[in-house]
């Protein structure tokens, strides 16, 4: 779950390769990210680019913007085909305090 100060949104990944923005005001979904083509792991919100991040089972990582709910980047951590074996979908994300390093994890 990653929560949206600017936009008084919750985000959430979820097990059908979406996640979800939920206004918090109006208590309803506003709107779904889809790009994922496997279920995701974890999200996390990067507040001063109004962006959420999602890792997934597929291998990939997406930067979303918040406010067209489109991925502006698709990172793949394994585009190598041994490490792809190894490690095939990304298990963890998570930025330093200033936002500009983003960490990822990949498990197998």
């Amino acid at each position: 779950m990653a929560i949206n100060t600017q936009i008084v949104s919750i985000f959430a990944a979820a097990g059908d390769s979406c996640a979800y923005c939920w206004d918090v005001e109006k208590n309803e979904i506003k709107m779904v990210l889809k790009g994922h083509s496997d279920y995701l792991h974890c999200i996390v919100e990067r507040n001063s680019h109004n962006q959420v991040i999602t890792g997934s089972e597929d291998g990939t990582v997406r930067i979303w913007d918040c406010r067209t709910g489109k991925y502006i980047q698709i990172i793949d951590p394994q585009k190598d085909k041994k490490s792809r074996e190894l490690f095939p979908y990304v298990s963890c994300i998570a930025l330093d305090a200033s936002e500009s390093w983003l960490f990822v994890g990949a498990s197998g």
